[in-house]
């Protein structure tokens, strides 16, 4: 069964608020950096100390393409999405001692604009932690339908897979993936799937659970705008 893992916020900040969760995805260096989309986003919390959301995040992993209306930077949703479940290189030393999901993007019937996936396979074996999307010649960059890939995680009340983390598909390149437990919580609501610039985000709140033994977290935003470790007056 699949570990989950929780982040419970209270609103002390004197503000009503709504709360959006992001994951953290790096790539390997010398590649493209992700873009960074909602994940998950709370109703509108009244501020009190006694007022509070909870985001539940679930340790699985997928592979996503997807496609939006423009370029991807910030702003844009990503308006269509597919996912294929994947599994991880071992993480244990490069080159990994187990190969991990490789997955392959094609076109339909190599038109160009339609993204769909080739056979999967278990090759992923150049970085550890990590799986992999080859991206074939049948389109171009840039594209009309703005084809992107990434990594996708469920919606906990539906379990839909969301966009987490995309960048522009590129034909014939290599993509690695290594999806990170670290998550950050930021004031706003945004729809999900939508690319925000969240270094550009003003006390956002880093959630790293590859850091501690826990797999809950409480913080509480301060009026002040800071976070604090635990609800409010403890």
């Amino acid at each position: 069964m699949a570990t989950t893992y929780t982040i419970q916020i209270f609103n002390s900040s004197n503000i009503n608020r709504s709360y959006s969760l992001f994951q953290s995805v790096p790539t390997p260096q010398n590649s493209p950096d992700c873009f960074t989309n909602v994940y998950q986003r709370s109703p509108m919390i009244v501020s009190g100390n006694s007022s509070y959301c909870t985001f539940s995040m679930q340790k699985t992993f997928y592979a996503i393409y997807g496609t939006s209306p423009k370029t991807l930077s910030a702003g844009v949703t990503v308006t269509s999405c597919n996912s294929a479940p994947i599994t991880l290189s071992s993480n244990d030393g490069t080159p990994p001692a187990s190969s991990g999901t490789q997955l392959a993007l094609s076109t339909i019937e190599k038109n160009g604009k339609d993204p769909m996936w080739g056979a999967p396979s278990m090759t992923q074996g150049t970085l550890p932690n990590s799986y992999g999307i080859s991206c074939d010649s049948s389109f171009s960059y840039p594209n009309s339908s703005n084809i992107c890939i990434g990594f996708g995680a469920t919606d906990p009340h539906t379990g839909q897979v969301i966009p987490v983390a995309t960048i522009p598909a590129i034909p014939g390149t290599d993509f690695f993936f290594e999806p990170k437990n670290t998550y950050y919580i930021a004031a706003g609501s945004w729809a999900l799937g939508t690319v925000v610039n969240v270094a550009a985000l003003s006390t956002t709140l880093t959630v790293d659970f590859t850091q501690i033994s826990m797999h809950d977290a409480i913080f509480t935003h301060c009026a002040d705008g800071s976070w604090k470790v635990g609800p409010p007056r403890s």
